[in-house]
C-alpha cells in the first residue's frame, strides 16, 4: 500500500481507496495527539486493504466492515510495538468533538472507543 497525505483537505480523516493507496488528511496530522494514535489509524486503514474491503462485495454492513478493520487494526498495531489504550485516545476525543462523526456508515465514536478499550484488557 501507498501511503499519501493530502494537505490541501482539511478533514479529520483517512481513507483507503479502491487501488489500495492510504490517504491521511491534513486535519488528521494536526488531531493526533501521539505516534500510537497515529499508528492506529493507518493501521485501520492498512486493515481495510488485508480484509479485501476494497469496492467491497462483502456481505456486511459498512458498520460491520469498519469494526473487522477497527479490531484488526489494534492487532496490527500493538504487535508492531503501538500501545492499545493510547490509540483508543483518539476515539474519546471525536465522541466529545464529532460525535456524529460518520455515524450513518461507522459505528459511532464512543462506541469505537469502547471496543478498543475492551480489546486492551
Amino acid at each position: 500500500a501507498e501511503l499519501y497525505i493530502n494537505y490541501s483537505f482539511s478533514s479529520v480523516n483517512a481513507v483507503t481507496w479502491d487501488d489500495g493507496s492510504i490517504v491521511l488528511y491534513r486535519g488528521l496530522l494536526t488531531y493526533v495527539k501521539s505516534e500510537d494514535e497515529l499508528a492506529g489509524v493507518i493501521a485501520h486503514e492498512y486493515c481495510h486493504i488485508l480484509n479485501g474491503d476494497l469496492g467491497t462485495g462483502r456481505n456486511l454492513t459498512s458498520k460491520q466492515i469498519e469494526t473487522e478493520a477497527d479490531t484488526c487494526g489494534v492487532k496490527l498495531a500493538v504487535k508492531a510495538g503501538y500501545d492499545c489504550n493510547q490509540m483508543a485516545n483518539i476515539w474519546l476525543r471525536y465522541a466529545k468533538d464529532y460525535p456524529g462523526f460518520y455515524s450513518e456508515s461507522h459505528p459511532t465514536p464512543l462506541e469505537r472507543y469502547k471496543h478498543m478499550k475492551e480489546m486492551c484488557q
